[in-house]
C-alpha cells in the first residue's frame, strides 16, 4: 500500500512540476548577435542549467534590447517572478526624442506555464527577429509632432495653456485594472536628456492587446494637449502590429497539444528522459490521481473492515471452546 501510495506521488510530481531556465543571465552586444545571426548566443543559451519549479509552475524571461549602432547590447534574463499565473506577455519601449543623449531601448517580458521550457522555447524563436527590428521611423515621427519649432516653454493643464518654468511638458496615460488615469502638466525635470516618450503594451493570458501605459516629456508649443496626445497615442499603436506575430505564435502554440516526442526534438539532449509532456493538462490529472487514490482508500478500507469483523468472530468461537 505504501509503495503505491508514493508511486502516485513521484507521479503528480513530475506531471505538476514545470521545467525552466534557471536563474541565469546573458549579455552581448547587438552588432555582434546580428553578425552571427544570434547562432553563438543560442548555444550558450542551450548550455544553461535546468530547474524545476514546483511551488509557482511558472517560467519567465526578460528581454532587453538596446538599439544603438554604436555599442547596443541585448541582455537576457530568466528567473522566478512573484504575483503572476497564466501566461503573460509585456513590451516596454523608450524612445529619446533627442538621439545625441540615448538611444531606443525595448524590453520584452514573458511569463508562461503552458509546456516545459517555455522560456527558453520563445527565446530560440525571436530572439534574432527582435534584434532586427528597426524603430527609426516611429523615433522620428515622434520627434516631429513633440520638439519641433522653438521650446516655448507653453504646455497643456487641465485644457489651459499654461508657461513652465521648466520649459518641459508632460502627458500620462495609465491603464489599471480599475479605472485609466490620464494627466498632463508642467515636467520638473528641465533636462533635455530625459525628453522621451515611454510606452507600455501588454497581453494577458493571451487575450487582445491592451495599452498599459503611455508617457511621454515634450517641448514644442503645447505639445501635451488632448489632440496632440491623441496623435501620439495613433503612432506609438503602430507597435501593436510588432506584437500580433508574436501573440498569434504564442496562442497557436498553446492550442497545440504536444507529446513528448515532438517536445523533445526542441529541447536539450541532456533533458531528454527528464521531460514528459502529457497530453492532458495538470489540473485534469490531479484529480483523476486523486479520485483514484480515494477509490483504493475505500477499497482498502472494506477489505480491512471485512477482515476485522472475520477476525473478531474467530477469535469469539476459540473463545468459546
Amino acid at each position: 500500500m505504501s509503495f503505491i501510495f508514493l508511486l502516485i506521488l513521484i507521479h503528480l510530481q513530475n506531471v505538476l512540476t514545470l521545467f525552466c531556465i534557471k536563474n541565469s543571465s546573458l549579455e552581448i552586444l547587438r552588432n555582434d548577435f546580428l553578425l552571427n545571426n544570434g547562432s553563438f548566443t543560442l548555444r550558450k543559451l542551450r548550455n544553461k542549467t535546468i530547474y524545476s519549479y514546483e511551488k509557482n509552475a511558472i517560467c519567465h524571461v526578460k528581454i532587453c534590447i538596446d538599439y544603438s549602432e554604436i555599442n547596443g547590447n541585448i541582455s537576457i534574463e530568466f528567473g522566478e517572478i512573484n504575483n503572476h499565473t497564466g501566461n503573460y506577455i509585456g513590451l516596454e519601449i523608450w524612445f529619446p526624442l533627442i538621439k545625441k543623449y540615448n538611444s531606443i531601448l525595448s524590453c520584452i517580458d514573458y511569463i508562461c506555464s503552458a509546456e516545459n521550457l517555455c522560456d527558453q522555447i520563445f527565446v530560440e524563436k525571436w530572439i534574432v527577429w527582435l534584434a532586427n527590428r528597426n524603430h527609426e521611423i516611429l523615433q522620428n515621427n515622434l520627434i516631429n509632432i513633440l520638439t519641433f519649432g522653438n521650446q516655448s516653454g507653453t504646455c497643456d493643464i487641465i485644457g489651459k495653456p499654461i508657461i513652465c518654468s521648466s520649459r518641459v511638458c508632460v502627458a500620462e496615460y495609465i491603464e489599471n485594472s480599475n479605472n485609466t488615469v490620464f494627466g498632463n502638466g508642467c515636467s520638473e525635470e528641465s533636462s533635455l536628456m530625459h525628453i522621451e516618450v515611454y510606452m507600455k503594451i501588454q497581453s494577458i493570458e493571451l487575450r487582445s492587446i491592451q495599452y498599459k501605459e503611455l508617457l511621454y516629456f515634450c517641448t514644442s508649443h503645447n505639445c501635451n494637449d488632448e489632440l496632440t496626445f491623441k496623435h501620439v497615442w495613433k503612432e506609438t499603436s503602430t507597435l501593436f502590429n510588432l506584437f500580433k506575430p508574436i501573440l498569434n505564435w504564442l496562442r497557436l502554440r498553446n492550442r497545440t497539444n504536444f507529446s513528448s516526442t515532438s517536445t523533445s526534438t526542441n529541447q536539450p539532449k541532456k533533458i531528454e528522459s527528464q521531460l514528459n509532456i502529457n497530453k492532458y493538462s495538470s489540473r485534469t490529472l490531479f484529480w483523476l490521481f486523486f479520485l483514484f487514490f480515494m477509490i483504493l482508500i475505500g477499497i482498502t478500507s472494506g477489505f480491512y473492515c471485512f477482515y476485522y469483523e472475520k477476525w473478531q468472530g474467530y477469535i469469539a468461537t476459540r473463545t468459546t471452546l
